[in-house]
């Protein structure tokens, strides 16, 4: 039987990597600095899409997938880098993430993710509710990346702001990095980290590196509401990604990652969902409780 198993694990990997690989070469074409990096984010991005559409796929094999899909990137990306230094460009080197152990006990801290579509008031939220729980520290992974991209320093704000404008997912690497710096910083053991995970594998990766998530609070609203306000918001915000060709780029990638990991984590039963199209004293309220239910059950728990 797990011989039969294994069979039809390779034969899935090897029928995805046919399907894959001519759609992910013309993203492997010689391009040098941060435009190479930009192609080698694009091409990461394409694969998860494809990943997030193979749902039939038991998790051995879309495991698999993923492991082919990575090392399809890689030598793709790697052909066309090793030039480089020959025309004096930097490659891109992502954070070294250590797996093998979460920095954090789930026991000694509380975090919960805030995910919704873009609009749906996650960042607005999480502002009043640390405003009533000041024992919460609000973590915005938008905001983390954004300071990063505009941080004279950084290696990776080109390929971030790239990210940002096409509503793509910027490499889980960088954002986990980030979010682990943000968490020693602060000196709290209670989160609300707003707008992540945004993807499956994201979500797999941060409770390996940083903590097993507490529970998820999902602002559910249409598309049509999230529109105007992002519309509006746009007049005033200054942000690349509030213009209606980006915000439907990021209502694509929304649907296509972020509501399969809503999907993930109700199957842990630690999903709590909140209309958000209605006003937003009703969602604060609505909030509060659903956060002294979490603070109370992780007491009982610990």
């Amino acid at each position: 039987m797990q011989l039969q198993r294994a069979r039809q694990t390779l034969w899935r990997v090897a029928k995805f990597g046919q399907t894959v690989y001519s759609e992910l070469a013309p993203f492997s074409k010689p391009r040098f600095g941060t435009g190479q990096v930009h192609n080698q984010a694009k091409m990461l991005s394409f694969l998860r899409r494809r990943l997030a559409l193979c749902s039939p796929m038991g998790r051995s094999t879309r495991r698999a997938v993923s492991i082919f899909g990575s090392f399809t990137v890689a030598s793709l990306a790697t052909a066309h880098c090793a030039t480089e230094n020959s025309v004096g460009q930097t490659r891109l080197v992502l954070p070294n993430i250590d797996y093998t152990k979460p920095m954090f006990d789930s026991n000694d801290i509380t975090i919960i993710f805030v995910l919704g579509g873009p609009g749906a008031g996650k960042g607005t939220q999480c502002k009043l509710l640390t405003e009533k729980y000041p024992e919460f520290e609000h973590i915005s992974a938008g905001d983390l990346l954004r300071e990063e991209r505009n941080s004279p320093n950084s290696m990776y704000g080109d390929l971030i702001n790239r990210c940002i404008a096409d509503g793509a997912i910027v490499p889980f690497e960088i954002t986990i990095s980030l979010l682990q710096k943000a968490i020693k910083k602060s000196g709290k053991c209670k989160f609300l980290i707003d707008g992540f995970p945004r993807a499956i594998d994201q979500g797999e990766a941060f409770e390996r590196a940083v903590c097993k998530g507490s529970a998820v609070i999902f602002y559910d609203c249409p598309f049509d509401v999230l529109e105007k306000r992002l519309m509006k918001r746009g007049q005033s915000s200054g942000r690349v990604d509030d213009n209606i060709e980006s915000i439907r780029k990021r209502f694509v990638t929304f649907t296509e990652t972020t509501v399969p990991v809503v999907k993930h984590y109700e199957k842990q039963g630690i999903v709590h969902v909140i209309d958000s199209s209605l006003s937003t004293g009703q969602v604060f309220l609505r909030s509060c409780e659903i956060i002294d239910t979490i603070v109370k059950s992780d007491a009982n728990h610990n």
